[in-house]
Parts: structure tokens; C-alpha cells; sequence
């Protein structure tokens, strides 16, 4: 289980990005959430298993189809040791406003 931090630039405020992030993060049973940023961006923290994270941030290159995805930054962090993930404080994926 890993948990990532991602940021995404472009034109991805108000072409329904995080709602069409949240259908992804619930097909490959990501969970964490999304809020857009005074600047622009949109912000994510999410976890899951490795492989989906993986398709997960291959989705987020291309977003939705009115999006212009223009970069895309994450970061990993580290669990706290002995930290199991049922202990996450993520029970589904949700959109923050």
C-alpha cells in the first residue's frame, strides 16, 4: 500500500476533472481525496495498491476530455512504521471543495 501527494497543472478547473478523477479512483478502488487550488492546480492525496496507483497517475496525464493536463508532480510518503492500512484515514475516494 503506498500513499502519494499529486498535483496537477493545466487547464483542469472546470472541465469536471475531479469528478472524473473520482470515477478512476473508484474503478481501481483508489482512496483519498481532490480539492482544486487557489492557482489552479488540482491537489490529490491518495492510496491504494501499487499497480492501480500506477494507472492511476498514467490517468491523470490525460484527465478528462476537456482538460489540458500541462504537468503533473507527486511526491510518495512514507507510512509510519507499524502503521497498518486499515489505520488510513481514507475509507473511499471524496471531492473536497
Amino acid at each position: 500500500m503506498r500513499i502519494i501527494q499529486i498535483r496537477i497543472h493545466g487547464k483542469v478547473q472546470g472541465v469536471h476533472f475531479r469528478e472524473g478523477t473520482k470515477g478512476v479512483a473508484d474503478l481501481l478502488k483508489i482512496r483519498g481525496w481532490i480539492r482544486n487550488e487557489e492557482d489552479g492546480t488540482v491537489f490529490l492525496e491518495v492510496h491504494g495498491e501499487e499497480p492501480a496507483l500506477d494507472s492511476f497517475k498514467e490517468w491523470c496525464h490525460e484527465g478528462t476530455d476537456r482538460a489540458k493536463v500541462e504537468k503533473v508532480e507527486w511526491v510518495e510518503l512514507e507510512l509510519e512504521a507499524g502503521k497498518h492500512t486499515h489505520n488510513l484515514p481514507y475509507i473511499n475516494f471524496q471531492i473536497l471543495r
